[in-house]
């Protein structure tokens, strides 16, 4: 057993498995281990004002959000989340949102729940769990989650997950029980370098140089498209070509389950000096019924046919693809959230992993760059939900994606956001946490409530002029989101309007 007994000083971790920080020396404060008996240790989290008592064979990871505290051992993990919901949320939409996964019976097996008080504060308790995944070596199926509400629409969850059923009541209330409020004191820091881009060199010789000469040794941000009718057909996207006077060198193509790899439309794209940045979502329009808990069935083996031929033709194409698997996972209209899967970020990452891995021994990974890509509002906008905790690690990731949109006001609750409202923030954030090149994946800006041609303007500006040296490529999302009874909602087309046409022709004449 590890001893661990930090008192009242800074926490040196060096961190080698954890998929955030792999590899990397990070200094934290206010993060205290002390042992209090011969096998319990008192975790102590400064910053945010709580203890918890765990057995003495959990380590601390490294915090991926100052909100979130991990505690993990092979078959057990224990994660603390403080959340001040004042602005987008109550304790009672909190609970009922956190655990609507409940009603997928499919895939979920609800156990026990109650409504009771820890030291005075009113919790609510929900046990559960799920079938064992063969293809996850510690799989961590059972769960237990506890809401505590602090009043004033704060609130404190503890969710343990365990690899083997919890033995009794006590086994998991323990825990539970353990835990008290403290005093806030201090921050948390972070000591780390971004600054460098870092990417893998193992690709072929056509993707190498790909890599050069678009994210290491370019000059100048490259501009794609997401055309609805390209890369199958590009006689609408000459048109536009013309139109703006600029040759688009990435297109963006979505797929599901119910297509098989685009090898024909790839390597037509090809031979224009265009690349794909090549979207898979693992779900089904044509039987939605699928969908439930598709995260549990592709670990565990269910499609492995249909991704090893989905590699296998990606590496015989044996050109640059720019792979994005599952993006925006931290927004609950994607079916691949933890949203549907027992809240359990871990789900996502394992998946990710296991795709990855696929086209590994297939040979993809030459030739395929893998593209991670949240958006950036997560929403529910909960701290289990955080984007940071779909992160599958640096080995995995070769390009972070950025996407936000400007919605405009169509919707009740949405609002107009100027690029420089969205990206400057977003970029920063990113550019503390990530040394990896960046991509504008899909982005754009509604025509309904603002002034889409000045939007349009400053953003150009706002690129040109702002400190954005690790974003190599952006590529303009050219659709309509439609509400449901078939009314253009989101007309994020630039060739709607000639001003807006205009627009584009005179910001990309200096790309």
């Amino acid at each position: 057993m590890k001893r661990f007994l930090i008192i009242n000083m800074l926490v040196m971790l060096v961190l080698t498995s954890f998929s955030y920080a792999e590899e990397k020396v990070v200094k934290l404060e206010n993060h205290i281990v002390k042992e209090i008996s011969n096998d319990l240790i008192r975790y102590t989290n400064k910053e945010l004002g709580y203890q918890i008592e765990v057995d003495d064979n959990l380590e601390l990871k490294l915090p991926m959000d100052k909100y979130i505290s991990e505690l993990r051992s092979d078959k057990l993990e224990v994660e603390v989340y403080y959340d001040d919901l004042s602005e987008h949320s109550s304790f009672l939409s909190y609970v009922n949102y956190t655990t609507k996964f409940l009603n997928d019976e499919k895939s979920h097996t609800f156990e026990y729940k109650e409504s009771k008080k820890l030291n005075g504060r009113p919790y609510k308790l929900f046990k559960w769990s799920r079938d064992k995944i063969k293809n996850i070596e510690h799989d961590r199926n059972h769960y237990v989650l506890v809401l505590i509400n602090m009043g004033n629409d704060k609130a404190y969850t503890i969710f343990i997950k365990s690899e083997d059923e919890f033995k009794d009541y006590d086994s998991y209330m323990d825990i539970v029980k353990s835990f008290k409020i403290t005093d806030k004191i201090g921050m948390t820091r972070y000591y780390e370098d971004m600054s460098d881009i870092q990417i893998r060199d193992n690709f072929n010789e056509v993707t190498t140089n790909f890599v050069d000469k678009y994210f290491i040794n370019n000059k100048k941000l490259h501009w794609g498209i997401f055309e609805p009718t390209a890369p199958t057909a590009f006689n609408y996207l000459n048109t536009l070509e013309k139109q703006i006077d600029y040759d688009f060198n990435f297109l963006l193509k979505y797929q599901t389950f119910d297509s098989s790899f685009p090898l024909n439309e790839l390597e037509e794209a090809y031979k224009r000096n265009e690349y794909v940045e090549l979207t898979f979502q693992t779900m089904f329009f044509s039987d939605p019924s699928k969908n439930k808990g598709i995260l549990y069935d592709i670990i565990d083996g269910k499609y492995d046919d249909y991704f090893k031929e989905y590699a296998r033709l990606a590496n015989e194409f044996d050109k640059p693809i720019l792979f994005r698997l599952n993006n925006e996972m931290n927004g609950d209209w994607c079916v691949y959230s933890s949203f549907y899967h027992s809240m359990d970020t871990d789900i996502y990452k394992d998946s990710y992993r296991y795709i990855y891995n696929i086209f590994e021994e297939a040979g993809a990974n030459d030739n395929v760059l893998w593209v991670w890509n949240p958006h950036d509002i997560s929403f529910p906008k909960f701290k289990w939900n955080d984007y940071m905790s779909y992160y599958p690690g640096d080995k995995y990731v070769d390009v972070v994606g950025l996407t936000g949109y400007n919605t405009g006001t169509y919707y009740k609750g949405e609002v107009w956001r100027e690029f420089s409202q969205i990206y400057p923030e977003l970029y920063r954030d990113y550019d503390e946490k990530f040394n990896k090149p960046f991509i504008i994946t899909e982005f754009g800006s509604n025509k309904v409530g603002g002034d889409k041609v000045n939007w349009v303007n400053q953003m150009f500006d706002e690129i040109r002029y702002g400190d954005y040296k690790k974003l190599k490529i952006a590529i303009w999302w050219n659709g309509i989101d439609w509400d449901t009874q078939g009314n253009p909602a989101r007309t994020y087309r630039l060739d709607k309007d000639p001003n807006v046409i205009e627009a584009f022709k005179k910001g990309l004449m200096f790309y």
